[in-house]
């Protein structure tokens, strides 16, 4: 699947930061405190999906794909 089809799929707001040297994808959902999800190595942001949906009614909920995972560079 192409990142444009990967991201339009995708349940939350999904969108790519550049940080100048590469470019960091990060999707997020819900209102609230800021709750921020980082991921271990060979996985991506899309397993806190779940988690990301039972929380987004108490906090802003960001997971971080991190670099050379998920839709990051």
């Amino acid at each position: 699947m192409n990142m444009a089809a990967e991201i339009a799929c995708d349940p939350f707001g999904s969108r790519r930061i550049d940080t100048g040297s590469i470019a960091l994808n990060v999707r997020e959902t819900g209102n609230g405190p800021l709750m921020l999800f980082f991921h271990g190595i060979t996985s991506n942001s899309a397993v806190f999906t779940p988690l990301m949906a039972r929380l987004s009614d108490r906090f802003t909920t960001v997971a971080v794909d991190q670099r050379g995972h998920g839709l990051s560079d």
